[in-house]
């Protein structure tokens, strides 16, 4: 009887165990797939709070950086407008864009004069000296001047390729001063700079120059004491035609040889 009891007893144990035991552990991955769910969502909430953050903060960085990518590629045209290329191997001029008014000076009715017929005024010539530069390349610098006894002085700073040493291609400026007498004549002077004699097959013969600018048909037609301001301008542009005209004229020479 006693054995009876216990084999009872037992029974009645593992039934207890059976049943109990499996919902204990049902509990208990309930409760940590529960927390893994409400893990799962945080984790997730965050993620997204990140991921907004990141993409807000990407954003205004993007634009901060498009915006200042913009202004570099403006700054950079502006700069090549107005630079332009000092010249090719043949001593032309490579093309560098129309020049936007307004990179040229203005008068005081707001034209940019960038051409003698232009010129009706003093300072109308002071602004077209000024622009000429900007229009052509090839030009470093103009000055117009008269003085008290109606001479006219006009200096053109104009450039000139070359090959320093005989091999480094180089850019090089000649300084071109024509004159007008009170007796109808015309002086004229060219040289190079200074470290010209470092400089060979420049597109520029001091002699010939010179020649051709003294029996350009506008400089002896115009020096005249007492020009007007437009008539000083024609001069101005004949002396760098013929300039450009004997550069032209020599880069040829040098590429035949």
């Amino acid at each position: 009887m006693v054995y009876n009891k216990n084999i009872t007893g037992l029974i009645s144990i593992a039934l207890i165990t059976a049943l109990f035991v499996p919902a204990l552990a049902l509990a208990q991955i309930d409760a940590s797939v529960i927390g893994e769910i409400t893990g799962e969502v945080d984790v997730t909430s965050a993620v997204d709070e990140t991921l907004n953050t990141e993409v807000t903060s990407d954003t205004s960085v993007n634009v901060d950086s498009s915006t200042g990518a913009e202004a570099n590629s403006n700054t950079a045209l502006d700069i090549n407008l107005l630079e332009g290329d000092p010249g090719n191997e043949n001593g032309e001029m490579a093309e560098s864009g129309v020049v936007s008014e307004t990179q040229l000076q203005v008068n005081a009715i707001g034209v940019a004069v960038v051409s003698s017929s232009q010129v009706e005024s003093e300072s109308d010539l002071e602004v077209f000296s000024s622009n000429i530069s900007a229009t052509n390349k090839n030009v470093a610098k103009v000055d117009i001047d008269s003085d008290s006894e109606g001479e006219t002085e006009i200096e053109v700073v104009h450039k000139h390729r070359g090959k320093l040493f005989g091999f480094i291609p180089v850019t090089i400026t000649s300084t071109t001063v024509v004159e007008t007498k009170a007796d109808g004549t015309v002086d004229v002077q060219s040289s190079l700079s200074l470290w010209g004699v470092l400089v060979t097959k420049v597109n520029y013969v001091k002699t010939e120059l010179e020649s051709r600018i003294r029996e350009n048909a506008t400089v002896k037609a115009n020096a005249n004491v007492n020009a007007s301001a437009q008539t000083r301008a024609q001069v101005a542009e004949a002396i760098i035609a013929e300039i450009e005209a004997h550069a032209n004229a020599q880069a040829a020479l040098e590429t035949d040889v």
